[in-house]
């Protein structure tokens, strides 16, 4: 089929692209023209110089753009124009904008494809019409070309298991959209590498930055700028809108992370909010750490801030003494942005062959609750399949302190004007071994099995020794679940971190390596950093013995890094002993219900079996909620041991209605408990603190958490989870060369999308007529924002709120 760089006249065919090759030639001499080198060679270079033109002139505004560009940007959501500018008023006349106002037929007739021949005429109103409708026709039906722009071309794992589709990756899915504009008669098509070059440059203008990293274990990562994702959220209006910088005392009342008492109370000051705006004709700037004088003239120093309105009492104080950030802020305002900092392991394969990919997210505490479970506000960091968790965390410490001693200067489009952001971790969040690695902990397998406190568990030196077995006797049995029901003594990090240093000790004086193991055993501590460099250490002067051995320990010492710990230690104000609630999804669903459903099911009889599948699936669930499915008792029976989240979470509701007259009244009345337990767990809002308490020691610790984070609910990681299909997607849809690059270049791409169609504000230079350059802040079209104002599926993916949330932002 011939290339759409030709134009068809009757039966003859002229090529648009070369100067002195086919023209007016029958359709085999035109064939043979298409196959040589020498058009290939002009089409290139043709569309290479149309798609760089079209690239400056998003930043001219004086230089006239390709209408076909132009349709192509506006389809995939990529036009943009200052702020303030209507692109509809200059479109002429056939351009996609036409096609919106008077609406298009959003079918493609996939059998035209030798349409009959054009006039000159109107060739250029058929362009544009056939990219608008086949590029809008690929949108709304789940492609997204914007989205491509990544080096490996990897796309996303497509919702239909298609077997066409999904044995696509984007670029085929990009090629195949390039090869239906050719047949539509499309002339001067991009080339992949040319739509690639246009997603590079939005991620330009957008901000978007990548760091390469050499961690300390020698492996390789990137990482999306911290600095990028936050001045994102602060332009975005959706996010914006909802976003608070203050925590709140709401009294016993409790709702959102920002009125527990974490960030209330006992978050570093430093870190929080310094300072409150008092508005006026001349505007005054309150900050903390400095002497205010209280209008009945006492002298009082503040040292936290919160979201009270404090001029009722102050004024301003006119001596020397201030705080450092009214320096660096100049006048301008000086927010906080605490985050919840979140990792977690999935495969990056689709067959059952474990691919590891650990993956670090975060979302602002300051949103809330129910904008937190969001996949919307939900940022990728960074991912890779070689490196763990505590090797890339390092190089987000080191993101973090930079961003903390110098903050962020970032465009607030609730102020319309730029304000300096303190960022800091709030809470870590991770399922029980995850946590364990930012705790620096054995795990749940050690003597001392939790990461909080220092309850213990079974130890071989409290048991009997029978027949040369030890045994634990019926009293060690009593004191182990004495103590396990009730809350030991904190775990400090000045503990840790001193056991974690006479372990280096030891290996650097030529101690014996079963003193660090006995060390571990009665401490339960474990820092996975350390523990790289004591084997490096140990195999240093392996075989060696006297002044060899201390020789050769010396020179291996000598080598070691500065930071050989974790640099979980180095994230100022947070302690990950206690700074890291109990995650009920792991805890509760996929742990006690986990083991408390098979178990059940495993005691019944074949009759009784078929007896509750008959009662969960004549159950009426319309009480428990309208997005409650109806269960299938024969999966929730056959299936007890394959279940998922959602399935335990019904059951926890439904299970004593269905074996009330199956199991011992004991058994009976441990159901009955969790079925009060979810509930309260899985509560939005707690009107009295006073009166909420449950009761089991892997959730003892979780009544603390709920006083210094708010309900359990809102830092349950169902939406983290849930991102790990993404993660998992976009893996198996790339060439796997180099995953952790390209994986954060699809969640940039994907970052930058969500705030171009949001209306997100970006800064960009413009040239003025006088030769100087000029920051303009400039926004998205409105036809790309249509995509994330209306309902489809590109809202669907990206979870955007409802319509009626732009309404309320004037958009």
């Amino acid at each position: 089929m011939l290339d759409a760089d030709f134009l068809r006249q009757g039966n003859l065919w002229t090529c648009l692209c070369c100067p002195t090759g086919c023209f007016e030639q029958d359709i085999h001499h035109a064939i043979r023209h298409e196959n040589t080198q020498k058009h290939r060679t002009e089409t290139t270079h043709y569309t290479d110089e149309l798609c760089a033109a079209q690239t400056a002139a998003l930043n001219e505004p004086h230089l006239q753009t390709n209408p076909l560009l132009d349709a192509i940007f506006i389809a995939s959501g990529l036009l943009l124009n200052p702020l303030g500018q209507d692109p509809r008023q200059q479109s002429p006349p056939g351009s996609f904008n036409d096609e919106l106002d008077g609406g298009i037929d959003m079918e493609v007739d996939f059998g035209e494809l030798n349409p009959p021949p054009p006039s000159m005429e109107d060739m250029h109103a058929r362009i544009v019409s056939s990219v608008s409708i086949s590029l809008r026709h690929m949108v709304d039906h789940g492609f997204n070309p914007s989205a491509v722009d990544s080096d490996n071309g990897e796309g996303d794992v497509p919702e239909d298991e298609d077997e066409f589709v999904v044995n696509m990756n984007a670029e085929d899915e990009l090629e195949v959209i390039l090869w239906q504009l050719k047949q539509h008669g499309v002339h001067a098509v991009p080339s992949i590498h040319q739509i690639k070059s246009v997603g590079h440059a939005i991620d330009g203008l957008c901000g978007v930055e990548i760091n390469c990293y050499i961690g300390c274990l020698g492996h390789t990562y990137y990482m999306i700028s911290l600095e990028f994702i936050v001045k994102m959220a602060f332009a975005n209006p959706l996010v914006r809108s909802v976003l608070e910088v203050y925590p709140e005392d709401s009294g016993p009342k409790l709702e959102e992370i920002r009125q527990a008492r974490c960030w209330l109370e006992e978050h570093d000051a430093r870190l929080l909010t310094p300072m409150y705006c008092v508005e006026g004709r001349i505007a005054r700037d309150f900050y903390t750490d400095e002497p205010t004088l209280l209008k009945n003239g006492m002298l009082c120093m503040p040292f936290r801030s919160d979201c009270c309105d404090p001029t009722g009492c102050i004024k301003l104080w006119v001596e020397p003494m201030m705080n450092p950030w009214r320096l660096k802020a100049n006048g301008h305002r000086v927010v906080a942005y605490p985050v919840l900092l979140y990792c977690d392991d999935t495969s990056g394969n689709r067959s059952k062959k474990w691919n590891e990919h650990n993956t670090f997210l975060m979302n602002a505490a300051g949103l809330p609750r129910e904008h937190m479970q969001r996949e919307y506000n939900l940022s990728f960091i960074c991912t890779s399949n070689i490196a763990p968790p505590l090797e890339m965390l390092e190089g987000i410490v080191e993101q973090l302190e930079l961003c903390q001693e110098t903050g962020i200067w970032a465009y607030d489009c609730s102020y319309h004007d730029i304000i300096l952001v303190i960022i800091s971790v709030l809470a870590l969040l991770g399922d029980n071994p995850m946590q364990s690695e930012f705790a620096c902990h054995a795990g749940l397998m050690s003597k001392f099995f939790c990461c909080c406190c220092w309850v213990k568990g079974k130890d071989v030196a409290d048991m009997l020794e029978v027949d040369g077995v030890k045994k634990e006797t019926v009293q060690g049995m009593v004191s182990r679940i004495t103590r396990f029901m009730k809350v030991g003594a904190a775990r400090t990090t000045a503990e840790t971190q001193s056991i974690s240093h006479q372990m280096l000790e030891n290996a650097s004086t030529l101690a014996r390596q079963k003193e660090n193991v006995d060390l571990q055993t009665s401490t339960g501590v474990k820092d996975t950093i350390l523990h790289f460099f004591l084997d490096k250490l140990e195999k240093a002067r392996k075989s060696l013995s006297g002044h060899a051995a201390r020789q050769a320990t010396r020179e291996a010492y000598s080598r070691l890094p500065a930071n050989t710990f974790s640099p979980v230690w180095r994230i100022r104000g947070l302690n990950p002993h206690s700074d890291m609630p109990i995650e009920i999804l792991h805890v509760v669903l996929l742990g006690f219900l986990k083991y408390f459903w098979p178990d059940a099911v495993e005691c019944l009889s074949a009759v009784n079996k078929a007896t509750v599948e008959a009662r969960l699936s004549s159950l009426d669930v319309s009480g428990l909620g309208p997005n409650v499915a109806k269960p299938h008792g024969h999966t929730l029976v056959h299936y007890a041991g394959s279940l998922v989240g959602r399935d335990f979470c019904l059951i926890s509701q439904v299970a004593v209605f269905v074996l009330y007259d199956m199991l011992e009244t004991k058994i009976l009345d441990a159901w009955a408990a969790l079925c009060v337990l979810v509930p309260l767990l899985w509560m939005p809002t707690i009107d009295n603190l006073n009166n909420y308490m449950p009761k089991f020691h892997l959730i003892l610790h979780i009544v603390d958490h709920i006083r210094r984070f708010g309900p359990a609910i809102t830092f349950a990681m169902e939406v983290h989870e849930s991102y790990n299909s993404i993660i998992r997607g976009w893996s198996i849809n790339s060439n796997q060369m180099a995953p952790s690059h390209d994986i954060a270049r699809r969640a940039a791409g994907l970052l930058r999308l969500r705030h171009l169609l949001s209306a997100g504000y970006f800064e960009v230079e413009t040239d003025k007529s006088d030769g100087t350059t000029q920051t303009e802040l400039i926004q998205a079209g409105v036809n790309p924002r249509i995509y994330g104002e209306q309902p489809s599926i590109i809202t669907r993916k990206l979870g955007f709120p409802l319509s009626e949330s732009f309404s309320h932002l004037g958009m």
